[in-house]
């Protein structure tokens, strides 16, 4: 017997693992797109600009504590706000819509 037919028949006599199996392939995804890029901008984030732009590796917190400088703190602070108000107005575009949608008969929905 090879290994992946005992990989199949491990997971078809335990019902429990079935739904775990179904969402390594999302969590591979997630893993290789988001968290491993995060990482990455997370190490970035402790090192220091180089003269001509490049990455000097000496781990400091000086970009952090230039968060609190009033310039961006105003670039953040409009950041925030402009998702604050495109979220607001997608909300009240988007609900009464789906409303809309959800309360016409059934034939016209998929043209709507």
């Amino acid at each position: 017997m090879n290994p992946t037919s005992k990989l199949l028949q491990f997971f078809r006599e335990r019902p429990n693992f079935q739904g775990a199996i179904l969402l390594l392939p999302a969590l591979f995804w997630l893993t290789c797109f988001f968290l491993i890029p995060i990482g990455y901008i997370f190490v970035y984030s402790f090192a220091q600009r180089g003269t001509y732009g490049g990455i000097r590796w000496v781990l400091s917190v000086q970009n952090y504590q230039r968060l609190l400088d009033p310039l961006y703190l105003g670039i953040l602070w409009r950041s925030i706000s402009t998702g604050i108000i495109s979220t607001r107005a997608c909300l009240l575009i988007g609900y009464p819509f789906a409303y809309y949608l959800a309360r016409h008969q059934y034939r016209w929905r998929n043209l709507l």
